[in-house]
């Protein structure tokens, strides 16, 4: 019974033993002293990325035609009046026919409670000027004149034309009152312009057109001919 035991034993420890010695060997390595193993560190997740639809409130491209056939924008008077001076070589001339005394057909409601000083200015091709000062200036019944518009202002009279209204009622005149045309920085394009008003409710209303100076030419001009042969 004894020997059993013992070779019951002797078997379990050969059995032990074949599978120890097929277990493979594994090498451990300690990490060398002052060292600290890594640590795997675990990212955010990303936000993941959101369409967004245009506001209604973003701004519309602008073509570039658009912006070339933007309107230009418009001339100011000056704060100051320009002086009436004379000039040697005015640029604008009164047209011919002009002054003339006409009934006030801007506003002939009005009746003769208008008095007033109307045209329009126009280039050497007959063009309408816009963008010049026209000043009046002077003495009307005692009362001291000065007044200043735009040329292209009215254009009931056309794309050039002016008005200025002198007073409330007709009044008569001789050679007290001027008019004159500027440039915008105040430089004298037209000589003082000397004219009457009357006291009239048919010819309450002054009709005065500028037009630019004609070249003249001092000398003769030959031009070359070929004889007939």
């Amino acid at each position: 019974m004894f020997k059993k035991i013992i070779l019951s034993g002797l078997i379990l420890f050969f059995v032990a033993a074949c599978g120890w010695l097929s277990l493979p060997l594994v090498e451990i390595n300690p990490p060398p002293a002052g060292t600290i193993a890594p640590t795997r560190v675990e990212l955010p997740p990303q936000p993941t990325p959101t369409l967004r639809m245009p506001s209604r409130n973003t701004p519309t491209p602008v073509a570039p035609e658009a912006l070339a056939t933007a309107p230009a924008p418009v001339a100011e008077l000056p704060v100051v009046a320009p002086e009436a001076v004379q000039v040697d070589e005015p640029q604008y001339v009164v047209q011919p026919g002009t002054p003339a005394q006409v009934t006030n057909f801007l506003a002939p409601e009005a009746g003769c409670s208008y008095l007033g000083i109307t045209g329009q200015v126009f280039d050497l091709s007959g063009k309408p000027v816009t963008g010049l000062i026209i000043e009046v200036t002077g003495e009307l019944d005692g009362n001291d004149v000065l007044q200043i518009v735009l040329s292209g202002s009215a254009t009931k009279l056309g794309p050039g034309g002016y008005e200025i209204k002198l007073a409330d009622r007709a009044i008569a005149s001789q050679q007290t009152l001027s008019i004159q045309v500027f440039d915008l920085a105040g430089l004298a394009l037209s000589d003082q312009i000397f004219f009457d008003t009357s006291g009239e409710c048919d010819a309450n209303q002054i009709l005065l057109n500028f037009t630019a100076a004609q070249v003249e030419y001092d000398e003769k001009l030959y031009f070359p001919f070929t004889p007939n042969n």
